[in-house]
């Protein structure tokens, strides 16, 4: 392929148990390459700032959306696809773990298909794990959403290196920045300037899921015990006290929960937990950044720091500025141009004022 076969290439990661995936759109004069174009060979793209610093990157071909005749020698293609790993997807097992605790039943787990890369080795909890007869992705979901940390939750993302990025996000939050993005001028190598930015919010229908805390009843068969759990949210990163949410929103109840000796003391609890603060981080702030002509090692989960000059232009402005997780990256190379788009999240903007809790 020459330069001017490629019109557009598109990597994207994003936090969540999900691959990276890519797209790609390119000319073509041999019609034998074709063939090649098919889910039993992958697609290696190399991306990077120079042929000394190249990642290689392996993708599995998962789509055509339209392979068209531009003229009489030539093609015009699209591809689609995932990273190389389609059997973390795909590949059932039947298999029990422990006993042990969650997060280390998914460091286990997604250790069969990645490198990785943690900030924290065990939950607050400990039990048997069962994996019945499906794949390594949804075993780890649902291990994922019953571990429990204390006052945090974990988060998960995948590179397209090839990392699978676990964090205790309290913990993250603690941390010294990994990026600084900044409106003003660069002064070190960890400060990128953007170009453009926009914020947008969406906390009605998610709050209304699940940010508003529900109280659940449990019943413990083996003692015949009974109790009301209800996660206590608070805010991890952001400047404010309050979450974006009312204060008086009523009782708000969930069905019926069963504990036995088969499953740790928070189970419940633990989902109810991270369901809420996920549901949260991906609501209550999204940052969209771009910033073009330079490459720049961003991963999924990285923390962040934002800051950008107020309108007045007297300092950083407090409602939006400050500390966010990168929740999502996509690198863009088109028409010989290369952009980079960051989204942002945490659980609140700044400074708020009303009626919140």
């Amino acid at each position: 392929m020459d330069e001017p076969d490629l019109q557009e290439l598109k990597i994207i990661e994003e936090a969540g148990n999900v691959l990276p995936s890519f797209s790609i759109v390119f000319t073509l004069e041999d019609k034998d390459v074709l063939r090649y174009f098919n889910e039993g060979n992958p697609l290696e793209i190399a991306f990077g700032v120079d042929d000394l610093e190249m990642t290689n990157v392996k993708f599995r071909i998962l789509g055509k959306p339209y392979i068209s005749k531009l003229t009489q020698h030539k093609y015009l293609i699209k591809l689609t696809g995932l990273l190389d790993n389609i059997k973390y997807y795909s590949d059932c097992k039947v298999n029990i773990v422990g006993p042990m605790s969650g997060i280390e039943a998914v460091i286990g787990a997604a250790g069969n298909h990645f490198s990785v890369d943690t900030n924290v080795q065990k939950s607050q909890d400990r039990q048997n794990w069962i994996q019945p007869n499906v794949s390594d992705k949804a075993f780890i979901n649902q291990v994922w959403m019953h571990s429990y940390l204390l006052g945090s939750f974990p988060a998960i993302g995948i590179s397209s290196r090839g990392d699978f990025i676990l964090r205790d996000v309290k913990k993250l939050a603690k941390s010294g920045y990994t990026w600084v993005f900044t409106s003003t001028d660069v002064s070190k190598e960890n400060e990128i300037a953007f170009d453009t930015w926009s914020l947008g919010s969406a906390t009605g229908f998610i709050n209304a899921w699940s940010g508003y805390e529900r109280e659940k009843p449990v019943w413990d068969i083996d003692t015949g015990s009974s109790q009301i759990i209800k996660p206590s949210l608070q805010t991890i990163m952001a400047p404010s006290s309050d979450l974006d949410r009312m204060a008086d929103v009523g009782k708000r109840a969930q069905e019926f929960g069963l504990l036995t000796e088969n499953v740790h003391t928070n189970y419940h609890l633990a989902f109810q937990q991270n369901l809420g603060y996920l549901s949260v981080f991906s609501s209550g702030s999204v940052v969209l950044l771009q910033f073009s002509g330079r490459y720049v090692d961003l991963k999924v989960l990285d923390l962040v720091f934002l800051r950008d000059l107020d309108i007045n232009l007297q300092g950083s402005e407090g409602y939006y500025s400050g500390s966010y997780l990168i929740a999502k990256i996509a690198r863009i190379v088109e028409s010989k141009n290369f952009t980079t788009l960051v989204q942002l999240t945490r659980e609140s903007l700044g400074e708020l004022i009303g009626n919140l809790k």
